[in-house]
């Protein structure tokens, strides 16, 4: 059905069944119009009367599209090219530009249930889809988005909420998705909240809803917002759980005190302008400051703070690449790359940091302070017990011109240049800044030092005489926890040594290395598709830069990401696991044949 929206109250009056043509042997809905309102996509579903509107075990859903005449009728109707008959598709929702093609469905190789993907519009078609990643989809069901041009809205049965389905709102940063926001009481119930939509020029907005208090199963109930909907919330560190029951001090702003409840959560109405300092402690926690800014604009805000439990820091410390004093006022963000949480502190006087991490986890951590250049890196915690591995990080000032990789100054104290000769090698990262003291615990298994390749320094550790040897130092490196590490042929020449315990010199190459053992493929046909983005200036891959080289691939007006430097499948094949891990979960492996990419199964 389609209504009228009255302009003032936002009510839904004179309700009128859309004409279409066809059999009527499926139901329609829900749908999406695009922009020029000539063209619809819509869900057909065989769900039957009295089971709520989620697909479940037995009922199947499919995207179609069909031409709008100028009757009103539906014509010329497709189906989306990325159906399937083994899975459900549907809940279409498209950008205010109607380039960005949201949508549900539980096809294999997501994170469980129903996640959201996005096509992007490619001519007359749409583009393979993509799973947003783990920020947003989860072991649960995630269903009707909504895309305002700014954020995306989506409900999930799984995500912290009240109950059911809850309302949520996803933050991109980058182009990345960064956090999900629980939208509140004022639109969640303890049942199923979902099919938000939201017009903030109006601001009238719609939810539909089985709550009590209704007229049927479910009815559409009407949200706006009365003023700046603030939301505090509340996390563990190291594990991003919500803290119940810590203490919110807002003695600065007039509002005495506040307790979190149970998801960690504490919220309320801003009708005016805020601005002061919050304090939020907890026993046994590090406590917390947060500045609150509000300025009464009529949106929803909501402060993420994460508190770390004594005795669970890692602590670390931040140098100057330049001078090797201390570097203070450094911000430290912490990633953790599954469960999407994150925690951020600053180093002090002594250039010491700590965060709190969990056990068995991968973080990107990313530095950054003013008049040095940023550092990202990837963390590996293990078992926990080693609360080290954060170690000792050098910041290389923004005012220093770009480093020469052949130039006389090392990465570190006592670097230099040395002579190698050809051979193998294992190349253990590939990182943007030249950095060897956070691989000084493979210093044992022989010669650390890095080449400089365009903007880019590849971290290698030999040279082995034979493949057998450099294959052996493999297997240490990775159970040192670089598990990105590969072998590659060393060609010889001068390189760049140093670092924590390094030493100049010239590097023994050992015996005369063995012929390359051939497997049917050059070195470096395998690759990792990551995606194909309209946008690749968006594109960031930061976490995943120390598995290997980042190729682009032209087709159409799509770019195709592609993650270069794999010899065989298998090798191939084991990095994509952490490359699924880090957030490119519809990432697949390829076969680069002459420049022709097909995918291996």
């Amino acid at each position: 059905f389609l209504a009228r929206i009255n302009g003032e109250t936002g009510q839904l009056t004179s309700p009128i069944f859309l004409k279409r043509t066809g059999d009527g042997s499926f139901n329609q809905g829900p749908l999406a119009f695009e922009p020029e309102g000539n063209r619809v996509i819509f869900t057909k579903n065989d769900f039957v009367d009295g089971t709520r509107h989620i697909a479940s075990s037995g009922m199947q859903m499919g995207i179609f599209t069909a031409d709008i005449n100028r009757n009103g009728d539906w014509v010329n109707e497709e189906p989306f090219p990325y159906n399937g008959t083994d899975y459900s598709t549907g809940f279409p929702s498209l950008s205010p530009d109607g380039e960005a093609l949201y949508f549900s469905s539980n096809r294999p190789d997501g994170f469980g249930g129903y996640d959201i993907y996005v096509s992007y519009r490619t001519g007359n078609g749409w583009s393979t889809p993509e799973n947003l990643g783990p920020v947003i989809n989860s072991p649960g069901n995630e269903v009707t988005p909504f895309s305002d041009g700014q954020a995306l809205h989506f409900s999930s049965d799984w995500h912290q909420g009240m109950g059911g389905y809850d309302v949520f709102r996803a933050e991109q940063n980058n182009g990345r998705w960064i956090r999900i926001v629980h939208l509140g009481s004022g639109v969640n119930s303890s049942r199923d909240d979902y099919g938000f939509i939201f017009d903030s020029f109006r601001n009238h907005g719609y939810v539909t809803s089985n709550r009590p208090g209704g007229k049927g199963n479910e009815d559409i109930y009407k949200v706006s917002k009365s003023g700046d909907g603030i939301v505090i919330r509340v996390r563990n560190a190291s594990d991003g759980q919500p803290i119940n029951g810590a203490l919110i001090d807002f003695g600065d702003c007039n509002r005495g005190q506040q307790l979190t409840d149970a998801n960690g959560i504490y919220s309320f109405q801003a009708a005016g302008g805020i601005e002061c300092e919050v304090v939020i402690s907890k026993q046994d926690y590090v406590s917390s400051n947060l500045a609150l800014t509000v300025f009464g604009l009529t949106r929803n805000r909501t402060f993420d703070v994460t508190l770390s439990k004594r005795g669970e820091e890692y602590v670390g410390n931040i140098v100057s690449y330049a001078t090797r004093n201390p570097v203070r006022g450094i911000t430290v963000m912490a990633s953790n790359q599954k469960t999407g949480s994150y925690s951020e502190t600053r180093s002090n006087n002594a250039g010491e940091y700590a965060l709190a991490l969990s056990p068995g986890a991968t973080y990107v951590l990313r530095y950054s302070g003013p008049g040095y250049r940023d550092v990202n890196r990837t963390v590996r915690t293990m078992d926990g017990v080693d609360r080290s591995i954060l170690g000792v990080i050098s910041m290389l000032p923004s005012n220093i011109g770009d480093v020469d990789p052949s130039g006389s100054e090392g990465p570190g104290a006592g670097g230099g240049m040395a002579n190698v000769q050809s051979g193998y090698a294992v190349q253990v990262a590939a990182i943007s800044q030249p950095d060897l003291e956070r691989f000084s615990s493979l210093e044992n298994l022989g010669q650390l030092y890095y080449r400089g390749e365009g903007r880019l320094y590849k971290v290698r550790l030999g040279v082995y005489g034979s493949r057998s040897q450099a294959e052996n130092a493999l297997a240490s490196v990775k159970r040192s926890g670089f598990d990105g590490a590969f072998i590659v042929e060393e060609l010889g020449g001068q390189v760049s040594v140093g670092g924590a315990g390094g030493s100049s010199g010239s590097v023994d190459p050992g015996p005369s290395p063995d012929p390359f053992p051939g497997d049917g493929f050059d070195p470096g046909k395998y690759k990792i598709q990551l995606g194909a983005f309209r946008n690749a200036g968006s594109f960031d891959s930061s976490s995943i830069d120390h598995l290997g080289v980042i190729e682009d691939r032209q087709r159409n007006n799509l770019t195709i990401k592609l993650l270069a430097g794999f010899q065989t499948a298998n090798r191939a094949k084991e990095v994509l696991r952490e490359v699924q891990s880090s957030g490119f979960s519809g990432a697949f492996v390829v076969l680069d044949e002459d420049g022709v990419l097909s995918r291996v199964r």
